[in-house]
Order: structure tokens, then C-alpha cells, then sequence
């Protein structure tokens, strides 16, 4: 066996493995260990769940790691598979003219969902609810980048 299938199948397999590991953190955020709302009314009072020493904030940023893992892995897969990739795409659109609009349009769109949301400027609410607030919530918490501290405490 040559060297690049190889490496074709251990990209592959670990492709593979970070997909299910995002998924699988993902599943655990969002059904074991769930937001504010939802685990007071899972476990009627305010209460703040860990797994292997994390928090669902921290397994928040594991997750996002994984999600960084699996964009460099296809990037090389990607990198691999480039020739092959232009092949099939010239065969599937022969017109050159409507080639370079597909792949102008495509870039454009992957770009805008990649880079769109770092863009957005939150809306900033105070919730007026108290129980049940994640670590990093309620008492001078920061609603977003730049906003202004949200104001918990009452006046003397």
C-alpha cells in the first residue's frame, strides 16, 4: 500500500472520530447537562452539573475546539483531494463562464457563514430571572462584546 491512500484513511478515521466527538458533546450539552431554564425545570431548583471537572460552559469551549480540529482536517483533506475535485466539477459543469459563477457564489456563501456571525452585534436584555443563572451569569455580567455591565444589584 502506497503513502497516500494511508493517509487518506487515517484522515478519514479521524475525521470520523471528531465528528462523533461533536456530536456527542453537542447531545451532552443540550440533553444532560442543560441550560439555566431548562435544568430548573428538569431538577426544580437551581443546581450546577459537571462532568469530568467541566462545566457545560467549559465543555462549551471543548466543544468549539473539536469543531477548529475537524475545519483543519478537512482542509487538508480538501488539499488532498484538489485534482480530483476540479475534475469532477469540469465534467459536471463544462460551461467555464458558469463555473467561475458556481464557485464565486459558493466561496461567497461559505465565507459569509464562516465569518457572518463573528460580524453580529447581540441584543442585550436583562433577563430579570435569578435562579438558575450558569457560572458567569447574573452579578456584573458582560450581555456580549463591549456591552456595558448589566446592573443586578438593588440601591440601599
Amino acid at each position: 500500500m502506497r503513502f497516500r491512500p494511508r493517509l487518506n484513511l487515517v484522515l478519514d478515521a479521524l475525521m470520523t472520530l471528531d465528528v462523533a466527538a461533536l456530536a456527542g458533546i453537542g447531545f451532552m450539552m443540550k440533553y444532560v447537562m442543560p441550560p439555566g431554564r431548562e435544568r430548573m425545570e428538569q431538577y426544580g431548583r437551581a443546581v450546577n452539573l459537571s462532568w469530568l471537572g467541566l462545566n457545560r460552559h467549559e465543555w462549551g469551549t471543548v466543544h468549539l475546539c473539536v469543531a477548529f480540529v475537524l475545519l483543519a482536517l478537512i482542509v487538508v483533506h480538501v488539499a488532498l483531494h484538489w485534482q480530483m475535485i476540479v475534475d469532477i466539477y469540469r465534467r459536471f459543469i463544462r460551461n467555464r463562464s458558469l463555473r467561475v459563477v458556481v464557485a464565486v457564489i459558493l466561496l461567497a456563501a461559505s465565507l459569509l457563514l464562516v465569518i457572518g456571525p463573528l460580524l453580529v452585534t447581540p441584543t442585550v436584555h436583562e433577563s430579570g430571572h435569578r435562579e438558575g443563572l450558569g457560572q458567569g451569569e447574573g452579578r456584573g455580567y458582560r450581555g456580549g462584546r463591549g456591552a456595558p455591565a448589566i446592573q443586578t444589584s438593588v440601591p440601599d
